[in-house]
């Protein structure tokens, strides 16, 4: 018999304890993933710049670090780095 993963919507994700970890939800399925080193934000800060001196200072979009799409009731993301249309 195989093992079905528990299923997770937003409200079970906004209960979470606030323990350093990051946690997301892709259709259910829960991730979760330690908070990212300084090395990392450090890497996620100069791409931004370059992203934003590309794209965001155009006014033609938006780039946001970190950033949160919610879909509810199955999905919340956190991306790195999130660049969208302005118009969106």
């Amino acid at each position: 018999m195989p093992i079905t993963a528990p299923r997770y919507t937003v409200n079970d994700l906004d209960a979470f304890p606030d323990d350093g970890n990051r946690y997301e939800l892709l259709d259910g399925m829960l991730l979760v993933t330690p908070l990212a080193a300084n090395a990392h934000q450090v890497v996620c800060l100069r791409l931004s710049a370059i992203l934003w001196q590309a794209v965001g200072r155009t006014g033609d979009a938006h780039v946001v670090s970190p950033g949160c799409i919610r879909v509810p009731p199955s999905v919340h993301l956190e991306p790195d780095i999130l660049v969208y249309p302005a118009r969106f």
